[in-house]
């Protein structure tokens, strides 16, 4: 495997006291919409300092050219070394913050309390993690708000402990879209960057699994949607279905009873708001979601090349 280039420009802030908070954003021609991002971010009514570090992968849109008007620590590596859990890594490397505040390209923070409202709950001492609401952008699709309306609620969850042999996604679930964690944690227990992708969920169930409380913060808000295709449904789940193969150990049983909530609650929920044409439509879509994720399971059984035309990310099946 090609090893990464790293370049660091620009550090962060000449303070003398090291920032409380390091705010790492993996990149990769994240467009436009990116400038906002940074504008909001440095707009955070934040009652402690902080660094932001971009850890990009060959961005060829103006993305560098973007970051180079901030001041803001810059960490470029080979594209071909790029994994979700392995930017993320490399960020934390060169953080001088306590905590580390992970957040993707295209995640809009909300408001200036949105960094804020993440990270308060580390004042109890056991919490390792916290995660925030993502909510959709202008024009979501009415699968995407459902979803995110489902998966992200109104209310403030904490989970304290796991069951290795009885653990759905639900029991682990994490989203380092929108994240904080504590470095002493990320220290002993490193993003797995041999994953294609839920490295949060992994990292997350190791904490779990030592009575950490990973905690989801409905006031830490940011706006994260996507409208994918039929196509992008069954490759984003593939690879979502490999990366859990090895995390998930529920019977089947859970899962299928997670499955048929969800159903159910999402014919409620096209009933209430007048969307009756997705009574055809979710079923059709579901289907596809979840047979992408069922072969994602069972691809050990696949030759690669199918594989590597199912999945998203094609730098992962180069290096295997």
């Amino acid at each position: 495997m090609e090893d990464p280039l790293i370049s660091v420009i620009i550090p962060v802030k000449n303070e003398a006291m090291s920032p409380y908070v390091s705010i790492i954003i993996p990149t990769k021609n994240a467009g436009s919409r990116f400038d906002l991002i940074l504008k909001r971010i440095l707009a955070s009514r934040a009652p402690f300092s902080y660094e932001i570090i971009v850890v990009d992968s060959g961005s060829i849109d103006g993305t560098k050219r973007l970051i180079s008007n901030y001041s803001i620590k810059l960490i470029e590596i080979a594209p071909s070394s790029f994994s979700h859990g392995g930017a993320r890594n490399i960020g934390a490397e060169n953080a001088q913050g306590e905590i580390l505040v992970y957040l993707s390209q295209d995640a809009l923070p909300k408001d200036e309390n949105w960094l804020t409202n993440l990270t308060v709950g580390f004042n109890d001492p056991d919490v390792a993690g916290i995660f925030g609401r993502q909510i959709p952008n202008d024009g979501a699709s009415a699968l995407e708000r459902f979803f995110l309306e489902y998966i992200y609620p109104d209310y403030r969850i904490v989970k304290d402990s796991v069951k290795p042999r009885n653990c759905t996604l639900q029991d682990i679930f994490f989203s380092d879209v929108n994240s904080a964690i504590r470095k002493s944690e990320w220290k002993e227990n490193r993003f797995k960057d041999s994953l294609i992708m839920s490295e949060d969920q992994a990292w997350a169930k190791d904490m779990l699994m030592k009575n950490k409380k990973i905690l989801y913060e409905p006031t830490a808000i940011v706006y994260h949607s996507h409208n994918y295709t039929i196509r992008k449904v069954i490759m984003r789940n593939f690879d979502s279905g490999l990366s859990l193969k090895d995390i998930l150990d529920a019977p089947f049983k859970r899962n299928l009873l997670y499955e048929v909530r969800y159903i159910k609650s999402a014919l409620r929920h096209f009933f209430k708001n007048n969307l009756y044409r997705y009574f055809a439509i979710f079923p059709f879509y579901e289907f596809f979601r979840l047979l992408g994720f069922l072969v994602g399971r069972y691809s050990r059984l696949l030759p690669l090349w199918l594989k590597k035309a199912l999945s998203q990310n094609k730098a992962y099946w180069q290096k295997e």
